[in-house]
């Protein structure tokens, strides 16, 4: 995949990580907090009933009708609060898993892009299939069978969750789906065409409408910051007092958008992705194939047209693949070269 690895983000930034943490230790702080002061108003009220019950009884012989009120509301504060705390308590600890699930898919990615880098194109599935979440098992990758496939939207909505940015998710995607169609990994009761099935099944979840829209939301969150610096900074005291979800944006984040919206780096994979769906169409040769691949090809230029400001490797799988499509099929793509299209000619790579 030739292209400037800078353009995306594929891993959770420290500090939301840092964020996470801190959150985990505020529930369990608030828990204990919680049943210490259940305890002692608890108790105090229950402490303070029983000894109007016994006074009234000593002094008129008769049980006081203030007392079993009072004791009752002592117990149910009592009970109320150490359930509370309890509740906080536990939301603690299993918040504290998500932490090291993050940083557990971070080194996770970042074995898989060195061995994607060094061509280890076995290792890469290797990494994937690593486990992420030690309680449950869960791993973003499970080939080991021939009945085993990969659950793109699974893996898409996982990523997501934790914190993973679109344009990454989508580089990921693009990656994997290269080295399953590479020739060069062997999984296990699947053959050489059952794995580029499979490389085109992910190649397709780069064009989720999931990541198109993660991605338009964080550059919404961007254009929102920028009109206020009151409500960010709002958001750092909300963020460091209360047990809310982190509602402020990462700053590798905020140095990105500064950079490119965050919509034109997932168009890039995105466009990755076309070029690669179109390499599949015009090696099968087929009259319908070709066809698409067309109609593929000018979809690519259209979205060039639309960034070229932003656009790098893109352009330059989108003229080589013209090429291919020419010596394979003898049509061009469409009428217009992309030396006649003004917009191309404003391109520099």
């Amino acid at each position: 995949m030739i292209f400037s690895q800078s353009l995306v983000r594929y891993q959770v930034p420290k500090e939301v990580i840092l964020h996470a943490k801190k959150r985990a230790v505020k529930h369990k702080v608030a828990g204990v907090a919680a049943m210490g002061g259940a305890v002692a108003v608890g108790t105090s009220v229950t402490v303070t009933a029983c000894l109007d019950i016994y006074e009234a009884v000593a002094i008129i012989g008769v049980t006081s009708v203030s007392g079993p009120f009072a004791l009752v509301s002592g117990l149910l504060a009592l009970g109320l609060g150490i359930w509370a705390g309890v509740k906080l308590w536990k939301r603690g600890n299993l918040l504290l898993d998500e932490p090291e699930i993050r940083e557990n898919l971070n080194k996770i990615m970042i074995k898989t892009i060195e061995a994607y880098d060094k061509g280890e194109y076995q290792d890469v599935l290797n990494a994937l299939s690593e486990k992420y979440n030690e309680k449950t098992g869960d791993c973003l990758l499970k080939l080991t069978k021939h009945v085993d496939f990969i659950k793109t939207d699974e893996l898409i909505e996982t990523l997501l969750r934790y914190g993973f940015r679109s344009d990454g998710i989508a580089y990921l995607l693009n990656l994997l789906g290269e080295v399953l169609c590479s020739g060069k990994v062997k999984v296990e009761g699947k053959t050489k065409k059952e794995l580029k099935i499979l490389a085109i099944s992910v190649f397709n979840g780069a064009l989720s409408e999931k990541l198109v829209d993660d991605a338009k939301k964080l550059d919404d969150r961007i254009f929102e910051l920028r009109k206020g610096h009151i409500v960010s900074t709002f958001n750092k005291i909300k963020d460091y007092v209360s047990l809310k979800e982190y509602s402020d944006i990462a700053k590798e984040h905020k140095d990105d958008a500064e950079k490119m919206p965050f919509q034109s780096r997932l168009e890039e994979m995105r466009n990755i992705t076309r070029i690669n769906r179109a390499i599949f169409d015009i090696l099968a040769a087929g009259e319908e194939e070709i066809e698409r691949a067309i109609k593929t090809i000018k979809e690519v230029q259209d979205s060039i047209d639309n960034n070229y400001q932003f656009v790098n490797s893109a352009k330059w799988r989108y003229e080589v693949l013209e090429d291919l499509l020419w010596v394979i099929s003898g049509k061009e793509s469409f009428a217009e070269s992309s030396e006649e299209s003004p917009k191309l000619s404003l391109i520099t790579y």
